[in-house]
């Protein structure tokens, strides 16, 4: 990931999305396997902080992009990783419903 990904900033974001898609995943095979109102209120609980804490992710990267336009390309590809996780969690909603 260094060699594709050469800003912290990015890396850390790319980190943070993939934790968060794979940590919402698993809440959501857990809930799907077990129908148990404690996973659920976990998930509600991490979609309820993913939502507090990527919209300020997102502007940091937004900033950092505007400081070094020179690497867009990378900053782009950080910010849609990121973004990506925002249609699974309304999916992953839609489906327990």
């Amino acid at each position: 990931m260094k060699t594709l990904f050469t800003h912290s900033a990015n890396r850390f974001a790319v980190q943070f999305a993939i934790g968060s898609f794979l940590v919402g995943s698993l809440l959501f095979l857990l809930y799907l396997a077990t129908r148990s109102d404690q996973v659920l209120g976990f998930g509600l609980l991490f979609v309820v902080l993913e939502g507090i804490f990527t919209p300020f992710l997102l502007l940091y990267l937004f900033a950092h992009l505007l400081f070094r336009i020179q690497d867009i390309r990378e900053h782009l590809y950080a910010l849609c990783l990121v973004l990506l996780n925002v249609p699974i969690a309304f999916l992953y909603l839609y489906l327990i419903n």
